[in-house]
């Protein structure tokens, strides 16, 4: 069942992330609160969990069976990403900013094995930077799924310590921006970061609380805890802290209603389907806007239109896919499970 407020949220998300990729390219503001998009992408991955497979786990949902069920629907787009990204580097378009998009990148994609430097410079997804989230995603799928299968305790104490631990690294780090390096640390400290947004979606889809808020005044604390943000009133942990929780919040108030317009629902749902995608594909399409910039197309409008292209493309490639799985490889799942 889809949920079309949390499916608007989730497209809005994934637009402020694209916006903070691009914001020199589209003459943006130099807007830092963008990155905390994506802990807020964990929070609604531990709602989907909760909500989804909570009761089939504990009712003893073979392991197989659940990694079926995540690598189905987050699979396909990293083939279309790692495909886009082979296709860009044997044609030779220049990698611009992403100076690090090696060939053997594309393994590290199709794998979703992060790629360890020596010295930890650059990103553990070379050729594609969000794909760490999507790996420290799956990794909290597992992670849950063995804390849900030995009890609701021990989904207490995987909450509590995961918290704990982002907390002790956030503040020794003065921010929550972990996860991306090419180094251990990066790659644990993603994990954990993960691990304990994962645990706040979850807890709200077991224990389903009631909105402190009307929607429309928990957006605007929102937009005033990102604005606090930027200006550093405070410390980058408490204000981020802030922009997290007052997303959560609205999170929340979302749930449960739904738009009486049936437009104003396709377009909630749309942006929720073009969420993922967009988010996964735009740093390596950014690539393609070399072409028509350098074919004397305005910077801002070649990134547009290039953005916009991909996103769509991606959506419409992604969903066929997603629909359209051969129903025999989900036997042979269910047989082995």
């Amino acid at each position: 069942m889809r949920m079309p407020w949390l499916d608007f949220f989730r497209g809005i998300a994934a637009l402020v992330v694209v916006a903070y990729h691009f914001r020199t390219a589209l003459g943006l503001p130099d807007f830092s609160f963008g990155y905390l998009a994506v802990d807020l992408f964990f929070v609604l991955s531990g709602i989907v969990l909760g909500i989804r497979y909570t009761a089939a786990i504990e009712n003893g949902m073979p392991f197989a069976e659940f990694a079926w069920h995540r690598l189905r629907r987050l699979y396909p787009m990293v083939v279309i990403v790692a495909t886009l990204v082979a296709i860009l580097n044997v044609v030779g378009v220049p990698v611009g900013q992403y100076m690090h998009a090696w060939r053997e990148g594309v393994w590290s994609l199709l794998f979703l094995t992060p790629s360890l430097s020596g010295s930890g410079i650059g990103s553990s997804f070379p050729c594609d930077s969000p794909m760490w989230s999507l790996w420290a995603e799956l990794a909290s799928n597992v992670v849950w799924f063995a804390a849900l299968r030995l009890g609701k305790r021990t989904t207490v104490i995987t909450f509590v310590i995961s918290m704990l631990a982002f907390g002790v690294l956030a503040i020794h780090d003065h921010e929550f921006f972990m996860g991306l390096d090419a180094s251990l640390r990066g790659v644990v400290s993603g994990l954990v970061r993960a691990l304990a947004w994962f645990g706040v979606g979850y807890w709200i889809a077991l224990r389903k609380p009631k909105p402190i808020a009307h929607p429309g005044w928990l957006a605007l604390a929102l937009g005033l805890c990102c604005v606090l943000f930027e200006r550093h009133v405070v410390s980058d942990v408490v204000s981020g802290a802030a922009v997290v929780l007052c997303g959560t919040a609205l999170l929340v108030a979302l749930m449960t209603p739904r738009p009486r317009s049936v437009f104003v629902q396709r377009l909630c749902t749309g942006l929720g389907m073009l969420s993922f995608p967009l988010y996964l594909i735009h740093v390596p399409a950014g690539r393609l806007a070399w072409y028509p910039i350098h074919l004397g197309m305005n910077v801002v409008v070649a990134h547009l239109l290039v953005l916009g292209a991909a996103g769509l493309a991606a959506t419409l490639v992604n969903e066929a896919i997603v629909g359209r799985l051969p129903t025999h490889l989900r036997r042979l799942v269910h047989k082995a499970a």
